[in-house]
């Protein structure tokens, strides 16, 4: 399904690893391009808005294996004690 902790790291110039839950779900080759101004909308592709529920969402570098490990214990202990996972 769609429910976990999801998160994508630009490892170098030309790769991505993506992430489920901590864990590691794939490894993509996109070519890196310059950074826009563009708004960032969360569960929205173009007019159409999903109904899907997202409860934290986080920008910033790229993470190595254990940087994801690592936080993604600490979010999910977060949530745990806010009654949130």
């Amino acid at each position: 399904g769609n429910t976990g902790f999801y998160l994508e790291s630009r490892t170098g110039a030309s790769t991505n690893a993506l992430y489920r839950d901590g864990a590691s779900l794939a490894s993509l080759s996109v070519a890196s391009t310059s950074i826009t101004s563009d708004n960032v909308a969360i569960c929205r592709h173009t007019s159409a808005y999903s109904d899907l529920q997202c409860a934290m969402f986080t920008a910033g570098g790229g993470l190595t294996a254990g940087n994801v490990t690592d936080f993604y214990n600490a979010m999910l202990y977060y949530m745990q004690q806010v009654g949130a996972a």
